[in-house]
């Protein structure tokens, strides 16, 4: 069991790099950018599917915190984000103004910050 549990860490350590270094070496610039939209778009897709656990429309408040210990993480700071914390990024990221996290959102994001 704890050979399988660190075995799920590793996937997850993983696919979380892959996830925050953007699509893959040609689909980033030399700062570590995305050089367009449509990259933007698929990474999006991906980060989406990764953090939306229940399958929902919407990025919910926990699976944000998760996303937010994650971004945290890769930079190498230990983050546990308060309620008041998620609300301030769900108000950032929340490119419609419905108040929820959906995937045009994050690709409204990562187009603001990455392109």
């Amino acid at each position: 069991s704890t050979q399988s549990t660190w075995g799920m860490s590793r996937k997850r350590k993983s696919i979380r790099q892959s996830l925050l270094q953007g699509i893959n070496s040609s689909g980033t610039n030399s700062q570590g950018g995305l050089t367009d939209e449509d990259n933007a778009a698929n990474l999006a897709k991906r980060m989406f599917e990764y953090y939306n656990k229940d399958h929902s429309q919407y990025i919910d408040n926990f699976e944000i915190s998760s996303m937010m210990k994650d971004v945290y993480s890769a930079i190498g700071v230990k983050f546990d984000p308060t309620e008041e914390d998620i609300n301030q990024y769900i108000k950032t990221i929340d490119h419609d103004g419905d108040g929820q996290i959906n995937i045009e959102d994050i690709e409204a994001m990562l187009n603001k910050y990455l392109v």
